[in-house]
Parts: structure tokens; sequence; C-alpha cells
């Protein structure tokens, strides 16, 4: 992986715009590029998909168009914990919810025109993808501009512990967009209802800090609230006893869902891709201790790295661009 996606790609578009279309006179709007990251294996029919999506639109040349992430590649190089973090980002994406703005994740699809109309990339901003995506929505009036497209592209996920904990500290210096928002309100001449949209989105944003700030709440109010209700269980009134249960039934149900849907992510999408495959007992330990092994995974290398990364944004103020280890003998790198 090169140091820098974010200018690379910006110097890349800006060479290609100037050949193409201040050179051979092309429509930009009528040339889509992809952005995959250096370890992508891109489905067969990824390319066709995001060509279909974008004639289908009434008007699709200041949309982005990207499929779900996947980090399943190496699967089975993983530290388990690094795969339990893998498996809720895949699955959350994949069967993501309607109700909220789409957000592309390192790989993508826009027309060469929108680069141009957006600036192409900030080279300052280390979140390219988010950050492509909010300038895009800015650009529509706080419009949702992410198409959701159904071919993946698979990528490899950090296997070791300490890796993917440096790993997340990059994810999450997305977490700066919000300062990012708050110095457009104050000197941009934005309208108030674009902004705010475009705002909302990014406040509601998987990954984004007000996001961790809530799992965390939740973890320690869930934590508290279990804690005492089964301590005071003989007390508790029949109905709040009744609350509790149903509370619990519907959290198995919601576990068994979730690993019925992947095992359906494995048996119909994967064998597309060339995977290092997690042995048996590797899977009936992961689903086994899914549980314990959710909160944990959260806690390092979601909410953990969320606050490391604002302390240090905001008493040293210098972000740096860390390379993701990934890659292995199978792949020569």
């Amino acid at each position: 992986e090169t140091v820098g996606k974010h200018s690379n790609e910006n110097a890349a578009m800006r060479e290609i715009y100037r050949q193409l279309v201040e050179e051979e006179g092309l429509d930009p709007f009528e040339i889509l590029v992809t952005i995959v990251d250096a370890d992508s294996v891109m489905s067969r029919t990824y390319l066709s998909w995001a060509e279909a999506s974008y004639k289908r639109q009434q008007d699709g040349r200041r949309l982005i168009y990207s499929g779900p992430i996947n980090t399943y590649r190496n699967f089975g190089d993983g530290n388990i914990l690094v795969q339990m973090m893998e498996v809720m980002r895949n699955n959350a994406d994949i069967f993501y919810d309607p109700r909220q703005a789409y957000h592309p994740q390192s790989n993508y699809t826009l027309s060469l025109g929108l680069c141009a109309e957006l600036g192409f990339w900030s080279v300052d901003s280390i979140p390219e993808d988010i950050h492509t995506a909010a300038k895009a929505m800015l650009n529509n009036f706080g419009s949702l501009t992410t198409v959701p497209i159904p071919p993946m592209i698979s990528n490899d996920l950090v296997a070791g512990f300490r890796d993917r904990y440096v790993q997340a500290k990059r994810h999450q210096w997305a977490i700066t967009e919000i300062a990012w928002y708050v110095a457009l309100a104050q000197h941009q001449p934005l309208t108030f209802p674009g902004w705010a949209a475009a705002a909302a989105a990014e406040v509601a944003r998987p990954g984004s800090f007000f996001n961790a700030s809530a799992v965390l709440a939740g973890y320690i109010g869930s934590g508290w609230m279990t804690v005492y209700l089964v301590s005071h269980w003989a007390t508790l009134p029949a109905n709040v006893q009744m609350y509790f249960i149903a509370g619990v039934v519907a959290w198995l149900v919601s576990w068994a869902t979730f690993w019925l849907c992947e095992a359906w992510v494995w048996s119909n999408l994967m064998p597309q891709f060339p995977i290092k495959k997690a042995s048996t007992l590797n899977w009936i330990v992961l689903v086994g201790l899914s549980p314990i092994l959710r909160l944990l995974a959260m806690f390092f290398f979601f909410v953990l790295p969320t606050f490391d990364v604002l302390v240090h944004a905001a008493f040293w103020g210098e972000l740096s661009y860390v390379c993701a280890p990934k890659g292995d003998q199978q792949r020569g790198g």
C-alpha cells in the first residue's frame, strides 16, 4: 500500500482530466472512474453494475456508486478479535439500514465531471472516502448522493491485533469531519438547509464521534442494567421480569439472524473470490463466543481508537497517514 491515498488520487485524476477533457475534448460526465485499494479483488460484474446504475438514474452525473465493503480475502489469517470486527463491519454494510445515508468505504465509482466539481480530492483529508461523499452531498444540497450497488470488491483484513488497532486509528481520523462541518458553517457561503442535511448524515454515520459515544454509553447503560436486574431478580415485579425476558429473546433472535445472514454471504457471495478460509474450529469458537468477542472487538477497534485519535487531534493536531500492513505470500505482498 502506498502512503497518501487521497493525495495520490488527487494527482492522478487531475492528470486524467487534463488528458481526456482538456486535450481530447471528452465530456467528463461520460467518464466513470473507480477508486480501489491496492489489495482489491474485484467482482467480475462490478464495473458493469456501476455503469448500469449510472445510466439507470434520471441524472447520475453527480452521484457516487459503491458496493458493500468486504475484507474476507485473507480471513483465515486473522486474529479472532480482528475476525469478529470484520464480520460485524461487512455484515452491517451488506445488510445496511436503507433509512440512513449510505457511505462509500475504500472502493467506489463516480464521474470525472463530479471529481472536477468537487475540486478533486482533498490532499489533507485522511478519510478520503467519507470526505468525498460529504463534499458530494454538499454539492447536491445535502441530498443522498451514494448509490449502493450489489457487487463486492474483496480486500484483505489486517491480521494482527496491534496492526489492526493502528488501522482502526486511521479509520477513526474520520471523526475530524465534524470539525470540517463546523468550519464550513463559519467560512463557506452555504445555505443552512443544505449544510444541516449533510451535517446530520455525518452525526448519524456509523463510525462518527457521536456514534462511538452512543455505543460506549449503550454498553455502560445496558451492562449496568443487566447486572442490576439479575442481582435483584427475586424482588422485581412480574411485568419487569417479562420485559427483561422479552429483551433476551429479541437479542437471541437478532444473534441467530446475524449468523444466518453471514452464512448466506459465505455460501452465495464469497465463492467468486480466492478466499483464505478459517478452519471449522475457528468458526465454532467465533460463533460460540461472539457475544463476548463482539463487545471486546468494538471496544478495542472502535471505541478506544476513537477517543485515542480525539485526544491526539485535540492536543497534538498533526494527523499522520499510516499504511495498513496487508497482504501475504499468496498475494506476493
